[in-house]
Order: C-alpha cells, then sequence, then structure tokens
C-alpha cells in the first residue's frame, strides 16, 4: 500500500509493519511519503497516535528535512538493547525498513534510515536493521537479500518458524519468481471514438496530476553546438491554467513527462512481424483471483481492466508511457529468457538475471536500452501483452524552473535544459530522454509535466539576509527565478531596492561562448539586482583550469562575513561531484576563519546529539564527555548537548541545575529530647540555593565531605524510572582559587590613608568552578520539546562575585569580606558594600586570569550585548531581551545597557524555565528505599521481557490448551516511490510474506 492511502489510525494496531521507501532528490521524501513522515512526527510530538491532522500541517518540511539528515542507526546488528526500548505509542509494532537510493548522492537512502529511526523511537521493535540498496550496483540483490532475512527473523519473532518448512518456504518465495504468462493478459480491439485524457494515465496520485503546457518558443543559449554540447531556454503555458493549479515559486521543480525519440520506437516496432498492428488500439485487461462472496468466499477467476494503462497502442505505449530507454531489470530478463527461442540466447539472458556480478558488469559497459537488448538477442520475441504489462512506465524529470511567476503568470515556466548526448563504454551513441525531447518538439505542440515543490530551497523571508548562489553550467536555472523575482518585486515597488541584502552570483563553464544567460546577468548587474557576478572558465587556451570553487575561494572573506555576521544564505545547484567540491571548500573557508565544526557553523558552538541514549548511564557518559570538551582545561568551549525529546509525559532530565554546583547542608541541632532542629540559612555549609537538591541527593544514597566546596553528583532520570545518582569524577570538575592581585589597599573611608592587608581572600578560601552549564531548562523547537539540553560558556565576572558569592540568599560573603578588609559595616554611609564587592570582583577576575580560565567583565560583554541588539535589530527587526537579566549586578548604570529600552517577548525557538524534576517527578520506589532483589535482574534494574520471550510464552499456554496459533499474523507493507521502483520492490516482498502471513 502507498503511504499516501493509508489510514494512520490502524497504525497503533499493526502487528507487523515493513517499509519500502526511495529518497528524492539530496533526501527528501517522495512526495507520497511526505503526510506519513508528517504523521509520525505528529505522533512524537504530541504522543497521540492519531494526531489532529492540524498539528501535521504545522510541521515544517525543514524540520523532517533536518530529521532525515541527521537520522541514523546503527550498523550491526539488532541486540538486546533493541528490544528494551521504553514503552512508547508504537511499541505493539514490530517493523523493518528497507531504502532504495543513489550513493551518488550524499544522503544516501536518508528518508528510508528517518523512518526506521522514528519507528524506534516511537517505542517500536526493529527486528532487522535497515537495509539500503545502491542504484549504481546491486540494488536487486541487496533487496533479495535483505528480503529473504527479513522473511526467517520475522517467522522466527512470531514463532511461526516451528510451524513452516522454512527452507523449502524460501525456495519457493524467493529462487522462483512469479513467472508471467501471456495466458492472464487479454487484448480486446478497441474501436470505440473516447480520446483518452493523456494527463489522467500520466498522473500518479493526487500530488502528482498532471498538467498539459503548451511549447511556446525555444532559445538557444549557445551559438550552436560547442564541444558536442547545447543549452536551451524552453517556454512553456498551460492550457488549462483556471482549471489547474499552476502555482510555483522561485527554486521549484517541474517534473517533466518525455516522449521517446521517434527512431528509436520505430526499430523497436521493426521487431514485431505483420501479425500485429501496432497502431491498433487495444483495451488491455488482466485475469485476477478474488474472492467471490456469492460463492461462499471461494476464489473465482475475474478480468479487469489493467490498472496503468486500460487502453493504448503498441506505438503509443512505446512512445509516451512505456520506459525503454533504462536497462532492464534481472527480474524483467527472466521474462525475456522465458520469450528467447535460441538455447545460447536463453542461456545469456538467464545468466545475466541470477548472477548480480555479470549483470552489473554488463549494465556499466553497455547500459542497453530496450532496442539494443532486442538486437543483443536476436532469437528474443516479446509479445504485446508483455510489453503493455511488464515494462515499467516512463518517469518524469525534473528540471528547476528557470523563471519567475511575477514576470508574467504562474502559468508560464521556463526551464533551462542541458541537452544531453553521451556514448556508452560499448561505442553505442545515446540520447537523453527529456532533454533532446525538449530541444525537438516543436512550437505549439503539448508537454505533460508538474509542479514539485522544493521548500528547502527558496529565496529567504528575511530580505536582508545576503544570498550567495552556486552554479555552474545549468545550475544556473533556478537562479535566473531568483533575480527576475527580486527585480519584479523592485520594479512593482513591493519592495525597497535599498532595504534588500546583497545577491552574489558564482557562475562555471569552459569558455565565454559556453556562458549562459550572459546579458541577463549582465543587465541584473548593471541595474544593482546582483551585487556581484564571478566567472570560472575551465578550458580556455594559454590559461589555467579554473572552477567555482577557485572564485569561492578567492572570496573568502567575503563569504565567511555573509554567512556568519549577517546570518546569510548559500545555494549550490549543479551535478553531485561539484555540489560535494563546493561544499568542501566551504567547509575549508570556515575552518580558516577560525570554525571548528563547520558542519555546525554556529559560531564556536559544539552540538552533542545525545538522542541515541536509552539508559540514565549513557546520559552521564555523555555529560562527562560534554564537560570534558567545554572545559578544554580552562580555555573554555561554547556546547551544548541534546538528550531525546519529550513524547507526552515521558521525559528524559538532568535534575541539576547546573552541571557543576556546590552542595548546602543544614546544621542540625539535636536537642535533650532528641528532637532536631535546623539552623538559620546564614549557618549553612555550602550554598544555601541547593540545601532542597542535596537533602534529595542523600536520601537518594549520596554523602558528601560536608565542606562548602562539595560538588553535587549528578541525578539523571530517563522514561518510566526512579532517577539515579552519578558522581562526578574529580578530574573533570576544574575548580579556581580566589585571590587578590594586590597585598595591600589602599582605604579612602576616612581622612587618614591606612594600608589594610588583602589575604583576607585566602584566609576566607573562596573557590569556584570554572565551567558554568545551566541544565535545568527545557528547549522549544518547531513544537519539540527538549526537556533535557544543557548548554555551556564562560562566566562573566559579575556572575560569581556579585550573584554566587555576595547575594544574601547565596554564599552571603560580602560582610566578612569587609569586616576583613577592616571597613565600616556599622553604617552604609560608609559605603562599605560598594567597596567590598568591587574589589571582590577584581579578585575573582584577577584569579581566573591567572588560572588562564575564560571569562569576561561585565563592561566588555555590555558592549558585546549591544553589537548584538543592533545586528538583531537591522536584520530582523527587533530583539527579545529582558532588562532585568542583561543590565549587570554592579556598575550597571555605566554601562550601555542600562540606557537601552529593552521589549521582551517570546520567539521559538527558546530556551525556557520549567519545574524542577524533583517536585514532579512519579516516583516508582520512594527515595532511600532498597528495590526488591526478587523484582531485579540483579543489577537493581526493573527486568524487562523481551518481546520474544511474550510471544513464546503465550504459544506455550495456548499448546497446553490443545490450541496452535492457527490465525496468521498480519502484516502490513507500505511503500513511497518517485519512478516505482519501491512499489516494484513492495510487491515483492509481499510474494514472499504471504507464503506465512496475512499481508496487506
Amino acid at each position: 500500500m502507498c503511504m499516501d492511502s493509508y489510514d494512520m489510525s490502524h497504525l497503533e494496531h499493526e502487528a507487523l509493519l515493513l517499509v519500502v521507501t526511495s529518497t528524492f532528490g539530496n533526501g527528501d521524501p517522495p512526495e507520497n511519503g511526505e503526510v506519513f513522515a508528517r504523521q509520525l512526527q505528529a505522533i512524537k510530538m504530541t504522543g497521540e497516535t492519531t494526531p489532529d491532522i492540524e498539528s501535521v500541517r504545522h510541521i515544517s518540511a525543514t524540520y523532517l528535512r533536518i530529521s532525515v539528515d541527521s537520522s541514523d542507526v546503527p550498523n550491526s546488528g539488532i541486540n538486546d538493547m533493541d528490544n528494551i526500548n521504553p514503552i512508547g505509542p508504537l511499541s505493539n509494532i514490530r517493523f523493518a525498513v528497507f531504502g532504495l537510493g543513489s550513493s551518488a548522492y550524499p544522503n544516501f537512502c536518508a528518508f528510508g534510515r528517518y523512518l526506521d529511526t522514528m519507528l524506534s523511537e516511537l517505542g517500536g521493535e526493529r527486528i532487522l536493521k535497515v537495509g539500503s540498496g545502491d542504484e549504481l550496483c546491486g540494488q536487486e540483490q541487496s533487496f533479495g537479500d535483505w528480503a529473504s532475512i527479513a522473511f526467517e527473523v520475522a517467522c522466527d519473532v512470531f514463532c511461526i518458524s516451528d510451524d513452516l518448512n522454512l527452507k523449502e518456504v524460501m525456495k519457493s518465495a524467493t529462487l522462483k519468481p512469479q513467472i508471467w504468462s501471456k495466458d492472464n493478459v487479454k487484448l480486446v480491439p478497441y474501436y470505440g471514438n473516447t480520446i483518452q485524457d493523456i494527463c489522467k494515465c500520466l498522473s500518479k496520485g493526487p500530488s502528482r496530476q498532471a498538467i498539459e503546457y503548451k511549447m511556446m518558443n525555444r532559445v538557444p543559449l549557445q551559438d550552436g553546438e560547442i564541444d558536442g554540447r547545447t543549452t536551451v531556454l524552453v517556454e512553456l503555458e498551460a492550457i488549462n491554467a483556471r482549471q489547474t493549479s499552476t502555482f510555483y515559486m522561485p527554486g521549484d521543480h517541474l517534473g517533466v513527462y518525455p516522449e521517446n525519440r521517434r527512431e528509436l520506437v520505430d526499430d523497436i516496432l521493426a521487431h514485431y512481424s505483420d501479425d500485429y498492428n501496432v497502431d491498433q488500439e487495444y483495451s488491455i485487461f488482466v485475469r485476477v483471483n478474488q474472492m467471490d462472496d456469492k460463492n461462499n468466499g471461494t476464489e473465482a477467476e475475474k478480468w479487469i481492466p489493467n490498472e496503468k494503462l486500460a487502453i493504448t497502442s503498441l506505438r503509443e505505449a512505446l512512445t509516451r508511457y512505456m520506459d525503454v530507454t533504462t536497462p532492464p531489470t534481472q527480474q524483467l530478463l527472466t521474462l525475456f529468457a522465458v520469450n528467447a527461442t535460441n538455447p545460447s540466447d536463453k542461456a545469456r539472458l538467464k545468466q545475466l538475471a541470477t548472477d548480480s556480478a555479470r549483470y552489473e558488469e554488463w549494465k556499466a559497459s553497455c547500459f542497453p536500452n530496450l532496442l539494443e537488448v532486442l538486437n543483443e538477442f536476436r532469437s528474443l520475441r516479446l509479445p504485446p501483452e508483455l510489453i503493455l504489462t511488464q515494462l515499467p512506465p516512463i518517469q518524469s524529470r525534473f528540471y528547476s524552473i528557470s523563471s519567475s511567476p511575477l514576470m508574467s503568470s504562474s502559468a508560464r515556466i521556463d526551464l533551462t535544459v542541458a541537452v544531453v548526448k553521451y556514448v556508452t563504454h560499448s561505442g553505442a551513441q545515446h540520447y537523453g530522454v527529456c532533454s533532446n525531447y525538449l530541444n525537438e518538439i516543436k512550437s505549439g505542440h503539448s508537454v505533460y509535466g508538474f509542479i514539485r515543490s522544493a521548500p528547502n530551497f527558496r529565496l529567504p523571508d528575511d530580505r536582508t539576509a545576503p544570498i550567495i548562489m552556486v552554479g555552474p553550467g545549468s545550475g544556473i536555472a533556478p537562479f535566473r527565478g531568483f533575480w527576475q523575482h527580486r527585480s519584479k518585486l523592485i520594479e512593482t515597488k513591493r519592495e525597497d531596492r535599498n532595504k534588500l541584502s546583497k545577491m552574489t552570483l558564482f557562475f562555471g563553464c569552459r569558455s565565454p561562448s559556453m556562458q549562459l544567460h550572459a546579458k541577463e546577468v549582465q543587465m541584473m548587474v548593471n541595474n544593482g539586482i546582483i551585487s556581484q557576478s564571478f566567472i570560472a572558465y575551465s578550458r580556455v587556451s594559454g590559461h589555467s583550469k579554473r572552477y567555482v570553487q577557485d572564485c569561492l575561494k578567492s572570496q573568502s572573506q567575503q563569504i565567511y562575513h555573509e554567512l556568519i555576521h549577517e546570518r546569510g544564505h548559500f545555494f549550490v545547484c549543479g551535478d553531485v561531484s561539484m555540489a560535494e567540491d563546493v561544499c568542501k571548500t566551504l567547509k575549508f573557508i570556515l575552518k580558516d576563519n577560525g570554525i571548528d565544526d563547520p558542519e555546525i557553523a554556529l559560531l564556536s558552538l559544539k552540538v552533542f546529539d545525545a538522542r541515541y541514549v536509552t539508559t540514565a548511564r549513557e546520559m552521564f557518559e555523555a555529560l562527562c564527555n560534554h564537560i570534558k570538551y567545554a572545559t578544554n582545561k580552562g580555555n573554555l568551549r561554547s556546547a551544548i548537548t541534546i538528550f531525546p525529546q519529550r513524547i507526552g509525559k515521558r521525559e528524559f532530565r538532568v535534575w541539576n541545575l547546573q552541571l557543576i554546583s556546590y552542595a548546602g547542608y543544614e546544621n542540625i541541632e539535636t536537642d535533650g529530647s532528641g528532637a532536631q532542629t535546623p539552623t538559620p540559612s546564614s549557618q549553612i555549609i555550602g550554598d544555601p540555593m541547593n540545601v532542597e537538591f542535596t537533602q534529595l541527593c542523600e536520601r537518594l544514597g549520596w554523602k558528601g565531605k560536608r565542606t562548602k566546596w562539595d560538588v553535587l553528583p549528578l541525578v539523571l532520570s530517563v522514561p518510566d524510572e526512579d532517577p539515579q545518582v552519578f558522581t562526578l569524577p574529580e578530574e573533570l570538575v576544574l575548580r579556581v582559587p580566589i585571590s587578590h592581585p594586590r597585598c595591600v589597599y589602599m582605604s579612602f573611608h576616612s581622612l587618614n590613608t591606612r594600608q589594610i592587608p588583602f589575604k583576607c581572600f585566602e584566609e576566607l578560601d573562596i573557590q569556584w568552578y570554572a565551567l558554568p552549564a545551566v541544565s535545568n531548562m527545557m528547549f522549544d523547537v518547531g513544537g519539540l520539546e527538549f526537556p533535557a539540553c544543557p548548554f555551556s560558556g564562560w562566566y562573566m565576572v559579575t556572575e560569581i562575585a556579585t550573584r554566587d558569592l555576595c547575594d544574601p540568599q547565596r554564599y552571603n560573603i560580602l560582610e566578612e569580606v569587609a569586616v576583613r578588609m577592616g571597613l565600616d559595616v556599622r553604617t552604609n554611609s560608609s559605603l562599605w558594600k560598594d567597596l567590598a564587592i568591587v574589589e571582590l570582583n577584581i579578585a575573582v577576575l584577577f584569579s581566573y586570569q591567572k588560572a588562564n580560565v575564560t571569562i569576561v567583565d561585565h563592561h566588555t560583554a555590555a558592549e558585546s550585548f549591544m553589537k548584538h541588539l543592533d545586528n538583531e535589530q537591522r536584520l530582523r527587526g527587533g530583539c527579545p531581551a529582558d532588562w532585568v537579566w542583561v543590565v549587570p549586578p554592579i556598575s550597571g548604570s555605566l554601562t550601555p545597557v542600562f540606557h537601552q529600552e529593552m521589549l521582551y517577548y517570546e520567539l521559538k525557538p527558546s530556551y525556557e524555565y520549567q519545574e524542577p524534576a524533583w517536585r514532579t517527578h512519579e516516583w516508582h520506589i520512594t527515595p532511600g528505599a532498597q528495590l526488591s532483589r526478587n523484582s531485579t535482574n540483579g543489577t537493581g534494574t526493573p527486568r524487562k521481557l523481551r518481546f520474544k520471550e511474550i510471544a513464546r510464552a503465550v504459544k506455550f499456554t495456548s499448546n497446553l490448551f490443545g490450541k496452535a496459533l492457527s490465525k496468521r499474523i498480519k502484516a502490513t507493507i507500505l511503500y513511497a516511490t518517485e519512478t516505482g521502483k519501491s512499489e516494484l520492490f513492495a510487491k515483492r516482498l509481499a510474494h514472499i510474506f504471504l507464503h506465512a502471513f496475512n499481508v496487506s
């Protein structure tokens, strides 16, 4: 079943779910898989198995893309950890996923991996690691191997392998493919007057409704064919624009359904004898077995119209509907072998059909189309019934739209088309199907296609964000739409030219004569639409080769500044190898300008993805890694660690307010009767802010040394479990002892100047930790909540000296410092608080600098924030800020932020405060109580039964009552496809699983 036809209300009730899916473009879902992906994401967001459809619609395509890019699963086999996933909304499901794709693209099989990860995160049990089939090599073999293993594993998991002769079943299911028979197809001559609706025949689902366009014009973009290459501008116009949705945006694609070359079709038809009228239209019927409700539910044979193509002629089918240029698959070669009469041809075809290595070698060398196969195997006679029902349908070819709907209307579309011609390794001349079709079709003739949205390739909503466009050759196509769109916005006064950002173009070709849209680009530069244009020529006589990568390197400072400081957008369009080289160049530019991790490119923020964790121990290990990286021997580095998101009420939590903080102990006095009374807060040992949390740690079994500077343990919890306590290794916690730079202090609180010793700081034994790492806030992004998302940077001096050490609700040492300094603390008019707090800030700043630990003073921090505020105001029209927190706690009026009006409002993504975990946690066992030995596996962790064990127990119980598992387990197979190949593989998978499961 196709994913876009699946009823999601059935998902939580599935027993076995098998998924076969392709990946579109650079990691996107196929169109008929997008809604399914959004629905899974909505389940994850809400914890509900049937989320409101509005929540599905509001999940951004960008988030899906990020999820796809970051998804991964272990390459090893299934281990015990896969079987003890926390219970989730899809915990009833067992699943396996196979992805199809091309390793020529960087995000190989990304959507398949995304679905595999998502189903696991939602509680499903993965019975087999995600499989992948590479279009470039051995895809059919990979799928066959995976399908066989999936069938065996599924039989074992559901405890039905004992009821089957598995070897015989596998032999029957996988080694003997379903043989097509001419007797199951009937061609009935059609003499009706009904004109076939070509749009309806080509359309594939609601998202692929074909639109009829008229070829309006074709303009050569080069002076004739140069080096065997030619590029043309194709101008199309929708015929029924009012009845059909033709809306598009710059950056979108047009999927074009081509026609096969007339010469190729005629030569294929020449292989048929005069017995067939190749221009006669036929109604095509296929024989199927269906349940007959009128005959006690028994199977009955029925003839039904062919699903994909009901009425057509052989010529029309080969011209418009059938793919005759792609090498036949191994499964198709099996059918060909049956129809070859020469024993040598038959043997060779069988060998190619069964030997994957020979097949791949043959395909790579010849890349044979149907005509070349017929010429190679001269005895091969393919009946029309086979061609009309078994050849794969012709696939659309995608072209970046090279125009803006503002130039005329969305009914008009321009395409920049590079006409493809090449010679195979065997010496045969081949032609690109669609590019040559568009280059040869006459004006006024119809062209069929559909709009495919590309939401990740759009002009940015922020018109002030710089745009960098890299498009060698025909890769310039979408950028023509970009500059036309911007030009029209300015021309119609919808945008102010002075408020628009820079638009820079990097273009490459072999020589000046091959430059595309040269006059239009120059006009846009002259008009100020394009700020700068850089062109690289790679084949100019007497000059060294130069590529767009070289142009990028020459402008590295500009690119770095626009991307990082001005939050610019970087677009690349072209072939995969070029895009990879451009990506490497961009990484080099960012690294050369001090960005350690260009993959993140968020200044120096290091992101640790810990969404894979399932246990508190794994959380602890991830946090230790975070602390070690961020501390960096005092040269602090910003970092963030992201643990799994909240699903319903199930969440991962770090209970500490900060990853590193000091304990606070109440001094308990006992009177003569044994009653205990807490001492006043002034006599608390350590940090009063952490008294409640320290008591919790002690109830959980932790024991501190009861000093002022005891580092608290980490308290971590995972869904459905009580928290666990982990002591941080001492070597991970970098501490800074506080001392003062001067030994004497010149006191001016009286007319008599006198010296006061400054050893009081050493006598107070003050210290603080180097790394501030907030761990109690929640990260909210795109409607997803990450309650465990600790982040760290470095301290501003006033945070330690003023807020932590001097606040009356914290260590409250200000008066003690002032007394030891000899200041008069009896009256406020002596300004002893001001004098002491300044010196304490000096001491902290001096101590951190002396220890080579990163820290910033409040004046520098305030100036930096003002630059940030101005930048955000210029780029985004505002910046939320809380004046109370931004203004430093001392010398506030001396900093620029004090005089700045600020408006606090919420933006997403955001960090938000949340209730401490110990106040909201639902305890399974009272803190301090010991787990019963009988309820654990000996390690203190409640035992979790695996599904296989439960299934075996159920079967054993059934056998005791003399009843076997007679009802077949339901297996649901879903597919998502752009070309139809995933659908074909899904049907083959269904054929295998029908031997033991009830397949739907």
